[in-house]
């Protein structure tokens, strides 16, 4: 995605209208990719959201943080249409240092190599920061893994279709370690969410830029809401990262 969001004027006056009403629904209030880049990452932490997500991969022995993947062996990175040279990734240890102070993080984890979980473990107690941190992926092993190492960290399995409801909830009892779920809003009904609840999970839902969305959710009873608008982000009231 891109490094910055331009909100539409039709979104601007959404915005307005259901804002009064956000205020009455605190939530967990997740800037989308916003550590990725360094910039977008300080713009979050000057909005003052709860968490700054990064899509973290393995790479070189360390864990570094981007939206496209990786060319093996190749400081090369790719998306669908350009490939690019990596210059200065930006390791989760920085963005541990500059946003740990502020905020907490959520990881995208995009592979359960254990090696590159164990470092992402040793990262997060390194700057303290397993108790406002959040793991997000479609890997049960990588989701049991972390929880072996590192209870503290809060875990969300990643649901992005409707064919992928039903094995999520036979693993369930397999993975009572998994926290909540983080699932493409377009999937959710108040039935939905009553459900996980019912089974005592957190919701986060992802990735909603517009106002009228955000409230609608909202008021289903989403836990969290992932976006790329931290516009939006601010005119929902924190319920803070301890929440995670």
């Amino acid at each position: 995605m891109a490094e910055t969001t331009v909100t539409a004027p039709g979104q601007a006056i959404d915005l307005r209208a259901v804002a009064p009403e956000l205020q009455a629904y605190p939530a967990i209030r997740v800037a989308h990719s916003a550590a990725n880049y360094r910039r977008s990452m300080r713009q979050a932490l000057a909005a003052g959201v709860d968490l700054v997500e990064a899509d973290v991969w393995p790479r070189w022995n360390r864990v570094v943080a981007r939206h496209e993947r990786g060319v093996i062996a190749l400081p090369l990175v790719f998306d669908k249409w350009y490939v690019r040279p990596e210059v200065r990734p930006i390791t989760l240890e920085e963005i541990a240092e500059t946003a740990g102070p502020y905020a907490g993080l959520y990881l995208d984890l995009k592979s359960d190599n254990e090696r590159y979980l164990r470092n992402i473990v040793q990262v997060l107690e390194r700057y303290q920061l397993t108790e406002r941190a959040a793991i997000s992926s479609s890997y049960w092993h990588a989701i049991q893994y972390i929880e072996a190492m590192s209870p503290s960290i809060s875990s969300y399995y990643t649901v992005r279709t409707r064919s992928s409801l039903d094995p999520f909830w036979d693993h369930l009892d397999e993975h009572p370690e998994v926290n909540g779920t983080a699932i493409r809003h377009g999937l959710l009904s108040p039935a939905l969410v009553d459900a996980f609840h019912a089974r005592g999970l957190r919701v986060l839902a992802w990735t909603i830029d517009v106002p009228s969305r955000a409230l609608e959710l909202l008021r289903w009873g989403v836990d969290g809401i992932i976006s790329n608008r931290l516009d939006l982000l601010q005119a929902i009231p924190a319920r803070g990262p301890e929440s995670v």
